[in-house]
């Protein structure tokens, strides 16, 4: 998954849409023609009827398909509103240290990954508590998850 494409779940999910936590049968992609679902593992959402389809650059869009399994209301702990607003890139161009939160937010990854990659000397940490990053180390691994 690409940075740009974390941006338009962030915008989804913003919109009210939601993750449809399946897939749908293989049929649907053949009526669609795509070539490219047994490659990649297509990420669908879905808001009321509508379904939108993030796995490749034609982000198809379909009312009331047939093929998906009906979906289940999701019961988030905490608001949306309460998310992110800011795109990543944003966020490591305007802050020079960032939380272990907003790394893990920037490079989609987790606590412990960050952790390693700071063990590892990927990311350069302050002696502080709590502990910050640089951001030009994670807009750097950003950069490399681009290529």
């Amino acid at each position: 998954m690409t940075i740009n494409q974390v941006g338009e779940i962030i915008l989804l999910l913003y919109d009210n849409w939601l993750p449809y936590n399946s897939q749908p049968q293989d049929f649907v992609y053949e009526n669609l023609k795509c070539q490219k679902y047994k490659k990649i593992r297509p990420c669908w959402f879905y808001k009321g009827e509508k379904f939108l389809c993030l796995g490749c650059n034609n982000k198809c869009m379909l009312f009331r398909p047939a093929g998906f399994q009906v979906p289940l209301s999701i019961n988030y702990p905490i608001k949306l509103n309460n998310q992110y607003t800011v795109p990543a890139k944003d966020l490591v161009n305007k802050k020079a240290l960032l939380s272990v939160y907003d790394v893990c937010y920037c490079l989609n990854i987790s606590y412990s990954q960050v952790y390693k990659m700071i063990q590892e000397g990927k990311l350069t940490a302050l002696k502080t508590k709590p502990i910050r990053v640089k951001a030009e180390d994670v807009k750097r691994e950003m950069q490399d998850f681009d290529e």
